[in-house]
């Protein structure tokens, strides 16, 4: 099967400067939001992306869509096509974005506030339906809205007419109704009640089986995962530190300690993360450390291979991998 996208040791930092955020890290005033992340999303293998906040998750999705001038390094390719997105043409950008869509975590970005929801969802309506007439894209719009529970009736609103979780379903029905081979969704359920997310969660795994869409879902919440993807990504202060098949992190069987970490969270056991996520300057050593409850228990010299020498992404299996010094002692 092959890739619909490759992430190839893609690095983004900011630097920190007089109150303001500047593009390059130079010097250790800097952070690395992401730090030689390499990602492979296969066509129709929909890819979860978890970790806390500020790992480095919108970073990720963000650099996808080119939403940045440019990377620090690495590259990032769609499909079979050998030139990184960041040297596309303005022209093969624009059909870059028809192909590739975002659902971004604060749906205010993607409303023009002085537009009218119906124009809003008309505007990607025509990208998707190139041949619809007005009575049909009228069509469509009031489909859309009713496959999202919003009223038809409110077509006519204004993006602060509605609330929060009204926005985020707009979002949704703009980035579905382009017709995208990929979508990208920062956080597509945060902040809706459990009917609406269970519904949207249901219209996701409809048109990914029915339409081939594949989708690359960011989240902090992996049991929402478990529904719609098959591989699921952990990252860490910037970093892939590990990379599991859904069934086997569902099951328990994911090896990193962090990874670990996450899922107990999910179950209200927060005992096996120690202290707060360490600055993203810190040099040297795995950067988990401090919070590893495996570390905590080590003598000296296994303290020292954590705290000096920073792991590498190594197989597991054929299908998983982690970046832990000491996985095969836990």
């Amino acid at each position: 099967m092959s890739n619909i996208l490759q992430l190839q040791e893609v690095k983004k930092g900011f630097r920190w400067s007089s109150g303001l955020i500047h593009q390059k890290v130079s010097d250790n005033k800097g952070i690395w939001a992401v730090n030689d992340v390499s990602i492979n999303i296969k066509d129709g293998k929909s890819v979860g992306l978890v970790g806390e906040s500020g790992c480095g998750k919108t970073t990720i999705g963000k650099a996808i869509l080119r939403l940045f001038p440019s990377l620090d390094s690495g590259s990032i390719h769609f499909g079979q096509k050998p030139k990184c997105v960041f040297d596309y043409s303005m022209k093969e950008l624009s059909e870059y974005r028809r192909k590739v869509q975002m659902i971004f975590q604060n749906p205010d970005v993607s409303l023009n506030p002085r537009m009218p929801i119906s124009n809003s969802i008309k505007e990607a309506v025509k990208i998707g339906y190139k041949q619809a007439n007005k009575r049909e894209l009228t069509e469509f719009v009031n489909m859309y809205l009713k496959k999202m529970n919003i009223d038809p009736k409110r077509v006519d609103n204004y993006p602060d007419e509605l609330s929060g979780g009204e926005k985020r379903r707009i979002g949704i029905i703009r980035a579905l109704a382009v017709k995208p081979q990929l979508i990208v969704a920062d956080e597509p359920f945060s902040g809706l009640d459990v009917s609406i997310r269970n519904h949207i969660l249901s219209i996701f795994m409809k048109i990914q089986e029915e339409d081939n869409v594949t989708f690359f879902l960011i989240s902090h919440d992996i049991g929402v995962l478990q529904h719609l993807t098959s591989q699921i990504v952990t990252m860490y202060t910037g970093r892939v530190i590990e990379i599991c098949p859904t069934t086997k992190m569902i099951a328990g069987q994911a090896v990193h300690p962090y990874t670990k970490g996450l899922l107990a969270a999910s179950q209200y056991d927060l005992s096996i993360t120690i202290g707060w996520e360490p600055s993203r300057s810190d040099t040297g050593g795995c950067s988990f450390h401090e919070r590893c409850y495996f570390y905590q228990k080590q003598q000296t010299p296994k303290r020292l291979i954590c705290t000096n020498n920073m792991p590498l992404l190594l197989p597991v299996d054929r299908e998983h991998w982690a970046a832990c010094h000491f996985w095969h002692e836990m």
